[in-house]
């Protein structure tokens, strides 16, 4: 666009200036119309430079993007990989540590997690909570120290089966241009209906299908244009119950959901988490406190953990979190009444 309109603007500049040098007779018309023909062709290799420069650049990034799609998996499984068709959901970290650019950020964390217990992870961002969880689908592999899972080292696994006994809903949900439903059964062809609608209500997505044009058939657009942070949120958790996995990984995954929403979703997830092992990482001590183990993570270590009371009566870290939570729900209160009195006046 800015080219182009360079490129007539000049030409405008020139046709206003020769014309008035042809008609003082300062400039012949010959001369005129030769410079004119000149400066068109010039023009047009100018531009044709530019557009090539542009489609390079254009190739050089999506090359930046493909390249790493195209080489070889570094993570695989195994020749003699061993089957897991059915898991309980046991997770053990063996003195785990990941290095990466010379700078640990997991060291020697060790932390077992029993079949069936709701384990929370919270700590300050950048503390490796998500890194944690990552090593446990092989997202990537620890420097050193092991990952088991129903007691068996994960690299001895064969990747995609250790991969359906996990689900994963990360806090930016990723959603298809296509419609609500199959973005929340992703074409399982062993989902029915009856499943299909208890995800959405235990994920409280049906309080959103009455402001949607079609329920459960709207288009959601690209990357789920359609829908607001705490929808596609709750489009992620009904995708990862309707997968029933032996392992729920939930990373911030309420974080643009409100108070009250985020405590009736909790609600009805105890059903579905009673069953499965389940890692809650979350920011909002409100979101964690009932589960039946808090890990409190700082600098890629583990500082504390223990339940929610048991923590408290410590005094450490975690009842620091507490109290500066506490502190900014206060905060919060106290405005949201000065702006009701503001608004009365």
């Amino acid at each position: 666009m800015l080219p182009n309109m360079i490129s007539q603007l000049a030409a405008g500049v020139v046709v206003l200036f020769g014309g008035v040098l042809a008609l003082n007779g300062q400039l012949s018309l010959g001369n005129f119309t030769q410079f004119l023909l000149y400066l068109g062709m010039i023009s047009n290799v100018l531009l044709q430079l530019g557009t090539i420069y542009q489609r390079y650049q254009q190739t050089r990034g999506a090359l930046v993007r493909i390249t790493p799609l195209l080489q070889p998996a570094t993570i695989s499984s195994t020749p003699d990989a061993k089957s897991l068709p059915e898991a309980r959901g046991e997770i053990v970290f063996d003195h785990v540590t990941v290095q990466m650019d010379g700078t640990r950020v997991l060291d020697d964390v060790s932390l077992h997690i029993p079949a069936g217990q709701v384990t929370a992870l919270v700590g300050a961002t950048g503390s490796g909570k998500t890194l944690l969880v990552n090593l446990l689908a092989r997202v990537l592999d620890p420097t050193s120290g092991r990952v088991l899972v129903d007691g068996v080292d994960v690299k001895a696994l064969q990747l995609e089966e250790l991969r359906q006994h996990i689900a994963y809903v990360p806090q930016s949900t990723f959603l298809f241009s296509t419609t609500l439903a199959e973005n929340v059964h992703m074409n399982r062809p062993g989902v029915g209906e009856e499943q299909l609608q208890k995800a959405v209500t235990m994920s409280r997505l049906s309080n959103d299908l009455p402001q949607l044009p079609q329920g459960m058939e709207t288009l959601v657009g690209e990357k789920g244009v359609m829908l607001s942070g705490g929808q596609k949120q709750r489009v992620a958790i009904a995708r990862a119950i309707v997968r029933d996995p032996a392992i729920l990984v939930l990373d911030d995954a309420l974080s643009s959901v409100d108070t009250r929403t985020a405590a009736d979703i909790l609600a009805e997830l105890r059903h579905v988490v009673a069953s499965r092992t389940s890692l809650i990482i979350a920011h909002r001590i409100a979101t964690v406190k009932d589960a039946d183990h808090i890990v409190v993570m700082a600098d890629g270590r583990i500082v504390e953990q223990g339940t929610h009371h048991a923590l408290i009566a410590k005094n450490g870290a975690y009842a620091r979190m507490v109290e500066r939570e506490l502190k900014d729900d206060t905060q919060t209160d106290e405005i949201e009444e000065v702006s009701a009195h503001v608004r009365k006046a």
